[in-house]
């Protein structure tokens, strides 16, 4: 068994020479209505939809903006939701889209973890066939508490990860974390082909146990509850937040180039310091894989629980691109790093930024996700809402927003969009804010501008597309949520003859009396749009 060597780095160590993102972030609210969301993911590829992950056992969507009724899984009559336990990890495969099959990673009645695959309805994208369960494997678990329960694809080597606690009560009294016989506290790696056979899945030969002794599905050792592992998309770089017990809450960086075991320390480290229960290893062995950062648990701050993040790699914040996410769950900050591989070159707290605008708030914050696009999203596990980073701008290079609308009852319709317009991007798409709640509205698009404040039809709106135009318009419907903030995906093909071409862009929602047109109209203001290079 060979290990890493581990490099101490400070908590704050930042290099001046790196800037900090200048663009201001803020959240918005995706879905509401939810019981105890625990995660948000997509399948690659899949633009149109989130999936969330509810601790009751199902799995909803949210599709256009609107979380659908329906739950896509409900394993709930086999999931055991009580603590630290219910359905707590699912993993699309990278090939999704053509082979619809994903896995979950839940605690059963018994109180053991399952891994289990499942497939897609054939007849209906938003519905999994619940006859199509797998079972890979059983995890027997000692305790109640301390479950892991993160899986995901390495962008890397297509591999499935699993991260899995040491079995729960205090300081890993079975020695599960250290002992390469026992699946706990650890961080597992498995071949997860689409075998029709069970177990349904085989340990990679390049694993570091295969051909040793110890178990072959063993990636990585000594680990206490890592509550929502990441890879970055773009590099397969793995971020592991782990739970600290009496004294520190931590987060360990894994470079993709890394083909061997690791030890991170669990029980005889508690990020930094040595505890008084060594456990199989030695504190401050510099075999061990030390964490890039910890912080103080129980403090009078009021952290006492870690919540692993993404880099972000989304098209909406070009600056934030490399930003690592984090959160604690009692005492609720949310901080993004930057880490070059051998120190943070940026550390910012970001919690009064993202507090969402208006009445809401952002508290208890049991995940982070992402979806298909980078985008990052939050999850509040008590209030059963998700949000989304996003800029606090609208516009982005390629795009302008022109003239005011007709406002609606909560204000101005501000249109705008979520990345710049380069063609051939898949994930463009147009939004819309103070809309009416769960409605449907119209955006019209044209390729000239209406003289500010003309109202052609006299319906008491002001347009700012030329509708009477004799050019060709199109326009198409945009599905507000339940939040009044509208979306609509817009795809732009690979056309290199439309770089530079300009269109104009407005939505036109119909709200109760209280909007001011005589026919319970609103518009937006405009918005230009200039396609841009690839």
């Amino acid at each position: 068994m060979h290990l890493a060597t581990g490099f101490l780095v400070a908590l704050l160590a930042v290099s001046p020479a790196i800037a900090v993102a200048q663009t201001p972030l803020t959240t918005r609210p995706v879905a509401s209505g939810l019981t105890r969301p625990l995660f948000v993911t997509a399948p690659p590829g899949d633009f149109g939809r989130i999936f969330v992950l509810q601790q009751s056992g199902q799995i909803r969507i949210v599709k256009g903006g609107i979380l659908l009724p329906t739950p896509f899984l409900d394993i709930g009559p086999l999931v055991d939701s009580a603590g630290e336990r219910g359905l707590l990890g699912a993993a699309f495969h990278p090939d999704y889209l053509a082979n619809g099959f994903f896995w979950v990673d839940y605690t059963d009645l018994g109180g053991d973890t399952v891994l289990a695959r499942y497939r897609v309805d054939p007849t209906h994208p938003d519905l999994a066939d619940p006859a199509s369960a797998q079972v890979l494997g059983k995890i027997p678990q000692p305790f109640s508490n301390h479950k892991g329960g993160w899986i995901g694809f390495s962008p890397v080597d297509g591999h499935l990860y699993v991260a899995t606690g040491d079995g729960g009560s205090s300081y890993d009294p079975l020695g599960n974390a250290q002992s390469v016989h026992s699946l706990l506290g650890k961080m597992l790696r498995l071949d997860a082909s689409l075998g029709s056979a069970p177990p349904f899945y085989a340990a990679p030969v390049t694993n570091p146990f295969v051909g040793f002794d110890g178990l072959d599905e063993i990636w990585a050792i000594g680990l206490r509850n890592p509550w929502r592992p990441s890879f970055d998309r773009w590099t397969g770089d793995l971020w592991i937040a782990d739970v600290g017990q009496d004294t520190r809450e931590e987060v360990s960086f894994q470079s993709a180039a890394i083909t061997f075991a690791r030890d991170y320390g669990w029980p005889c480290m508690e990020g930094f310091l040595c505890t008084p229960f060594p456990g199989g290893c030695v504190c401050n062995d510099p075999g061990l894989a030390y964490p890039i950062l910890d912080y103080p648990t129980h403090g009078p701050e009021g952290h006492c629980s870690v919540t692993g993040g993404y880099v972000y790699r989304g098209p909406a914040i070009p600056d934030l691109q490399g930003s690592y996410f984090y959160a604690d769950f009692c005492s609720g900050f949310i901080a993004s790093l930057r880490y070059d591989g051998a120190q943070i070159v940026e550390h910012v707290d970001r919690t009064a930024e993202l507090d969402p605008p208006g009445p809401m708030s952002i508290g208890s914050i049991s995940s982070f996700g992402e979806d298909a696009n980078g985008e990052i999203y939050v999850c509040d596990i008590v209030d059963g809402e998700v949000f989304q980073i996003v800029p606090a701008s609208i516009e982005y290079p390629g795009i302008h927003s022109f003239g005011t609308g007709t406002p609606g009852c909560d204000g101005p319709l501000e249109m705008g969009a979520n990345m710049q317009p380069n063609i051939g991007s898949s994930g463009f798409k147009l939004t819309c804010s103070n809309a009416p709640a769960a409605s449907t509205g119209w955006t019209f698009v044209t390729d000239a501008p209406d003289p500010p404040g003309s109202d052609p039809f006299g319906l008491g709106v002001v347009l700012h597309v030329d509708l009477l135009a004799t050019t060709q318009l199109y326009s198409f419907a945009m599905q507000s949520n339940d939040f009044g903030f509208g979306q609509t995906l817009v795809p732009l093909p690979y056309a290199p003859a439309a770089v530079g071409i300009e269109i104009y862009v407005q939505t036109i929602w119909a709200f109760s009396a209280c909007a001011p047109s005589p026919f319970g109209l609103a518009s937006s203001n405009g918005l230009a749009v200039q396609f841009l290079p690839p």
